[in-house]
């Protein structure tokens, strides 16, 4: 009979690592201030700065908050505090396999014993897609289960060692977003960081396409290659957002990782998200033609397709509708933080 987790003492790393922001907002929305404790303490989770770390190099580090940070009032404990009172945690949550978190687990198992504490769970929330890093930690700590962001099945089947090992994608963080924007007078939105050359692919077949001059068309990509084009300005994340809101078409592509920040940005939105098919799994899975459209890499009959979706207008809105509220359904970081929970709790 599985029990309930409804403490959690959270090993983190006070570089920004998306994904474990991304939870400990979740944790916290689902257990309570009081139930998730951090450590070491990230100043950048409760709106400050860390400039207390050394990094990997030597030099010193340096990490403020993100524009989707939200307000959170997690107090500051000691490592001896912790470590006397660690049976009162259901689980060791290790959200990175980087420097810090990974000797602050050290240091609770030399002053408490591995025997004498709670399961320890691992999520790896980095850009590739290899086993190593999940094999390591799993087969050193003798881990309860092991979460991992660049998720593949079919690999995952190769590798029946690392069982249980479960997919945790990215996924939204509602707390600053602006609202939906009914008034969609945008019709087409992507703007890149040019980490993939699909993005570069997509902006310069638009922008040498027929759309520019017959719709409003907001596209571009930084360190642009391109002759004779220009690299967009820099915006703020709230502009981002806002122009985000308005689109009637969101188009969305992988980064150095498959998963990224913006697939679940423009989910939040009820603009139709066209965006390509990653083969990362993702838990409640969003539908082609249901709550989102898939392209294909190649981008064969990519500019046809958007023209058609602005010409099909209340197909677009009931698919942009309904991808919004799978969304908001599923794929929130409260929502993600009890898929999380509930995955582990079979296992206690």
């Amino acid at each position: 009979m599985s029990r309930p987790i409804r403490k959690v003492l959270m090993l983190a790393h006070p570089e920004m690592d998306h994904l474990a922001y991304m939870m400990y907002n979740g944790l916290y929305k689902v257990l309570g201030k009081d139930n998730v404790a951090v450590y070491p303490f990230v100043r950048h989770y409760q709106g400050g700065i860390d400039d207390w770390y050394t990094l990997d190099d030597g030099k010193r580090g340096y990490t403020a908050p993100t524009g989707y940070v939200g307000k959170h009032e997690t107090v500051e404990r000691s490592f001896d505090d912790l470590a006397n009172n660690i049976h009162s945690f259901d689980i060791i949550y290790l959200s990175s396999p980087r420097t810090y978190a990974v000797k602050a687990l050290d240091q609770f198992i030399a002053k408490c014993g591995r025997k004498n504490l709670p399961p320890i769970v691992f999520s790896e929330g980095e850009d590739y897609q290899g086993f190593d890093t999940i094999r390591s930690i799993k087969h050193k700590y003798k881990t309860l289960a092991c979460f991992k962001r660049e998720y593949i099945q079919h690999e995952l089947d190769r590798n029946p060692d690392l069982h249980p090992l479960y997919p945790l994608p990215f996924s939204t963080i509602p707390d600053n977003m602006p609202p939906d924007n009914p008034n969609k007078d945008i019709d087409v939105f992507a703007l890149f960081g040019n980490t993939y050359p699909l993005r570069e692919n997509i902006v310069r077949k638009i922008l040498s396409s027929h759309l520019p001059t017959k719709y409003k068309i907001h596209v571009g990509i930084d360190r642009w290659n391109g002759s004779g084009l220009n690299t967009p300005p820099l915006i703020s994340y709230k502009a981002y957002l806002d122009l985000m809101s308005r689109a009637k078409i969101n188009i969305i592509s992988r980064g150095w990782g498959c998963d990224t920040l913006r697939r679940f940005e423009v989910l939040f939105y009820s603009g139709l998200v066209l965006s390509d098919n990653i083969p990362i799994t993702t838990p409640y899975p969003f539908i082609d033609n249901q709550t989102i459209i898939y392209y294909d890499d190649s981008l064969n009959g990519f500019i046809q397709r958007i023209e058609y979706i602005l010409i099909a207008d209340n197909e677009r809105r009931r698919i942009g509708t309904a991808g919004r509220e799978h969304c908001l359904k599923y794929h929130t970081t409260e929502e993600r933080a009890k898929y999380f929970l509930n995955r582990l709790e079979g296992h206690l």
